[in-house]
């Protein structure tokens, strides 16, 4: 027979994330602002990469990981190693 704690044990207890993310920092992004709702009712914020560069990122994307930068440093990856290429 299992008790309350056995179910606890096995069952992770969900995150409970803010309404509204605006102040709070992902990876390289930083939250400026709640922007819109797209189709699907997710909520997308305007955010700003360490580079500077500001893109609009679906809030799930920011919460999971998925979104970690603006892509500066794929580009960077990818200049060097063509530099590094044509040598």
């Amino acid at each position: 027979m299992k008790t309350i704690i056995d179910t606890l044990i096995f069952k992770p207890l969900p995150i409970s994330w803010p309404s509204d993310l605006s102040g709070l920092v992902f990876e390289n992004w930083l939250v400026l602002k709640k922007v819109k709702s797209n189709k699907y009712h997710q909520s997308v914020y305007l955010c700003r990469c360490t580079c500077g560069k500001e893109k609009e990122v679906i809030g799930t994307s920011l919460r999971t990981g998925k979104s970690k930068c603006c892509g500066h440093n794929r580009l960077d990856k990818m200049q060097n190693g063509n530099n590094r290429n044509n040598s």
